[in-house]
């Protein structure tokens, strides 16, 4: 954990290497200090169309999925740590979020929990 999801607008794919993006993001999750470095997961959608507030404008939004059982102030560490990062990359976007969603830990599985791989 945690599983991110990285989305952005066709525009900012292109002004900003999604690569960086991802890099961004696996900083600030690492900088939290909740995770190691086999914890940090990351995926990207580019959409090609997009309204934010109506019109046509350019976002970057991160859904961080993470197991049951850290605080809400380390949620809230993990969120505003991605948010400055990817900012900071993209400082003329104003639409830079994230949000932290907890995964029940008792009903998430994996190949290690679900007895494929001991």
């Amino acid at each position: 954990m945690p599983h991110c999801i990285l989305e952005c607008t066709k525009a900012v794919a292109a002004q900003v290497p999604v690569d960086r993006m991802m890099r961004a993001v696996h900083d600030a999750a690492l900088a939290s200090e909740l995770f190691t470095v086999g914890d940090v997961k990351i995926r990207v959608l580019v959409h090609e169309h997009s309204l934010v507030g109506g019109i046509n404008a350019d976002f970057v939004h991160v859904f961080a999925y993470v197991l049951t059982g850290r605080s809400e102030a380390e949620r809230k560490t993990l969120s505003a740590g991605i948010v400055r990062g990817l900012a900071a990359l993209v400082p003329a976007v104003q639409a830079v979020s994230c949000d932290v969603r907890e995964m029940d830990r008792a009903t998430f599985s994996n190949r290690r929990n679900a007895g494929i791989d001991a």
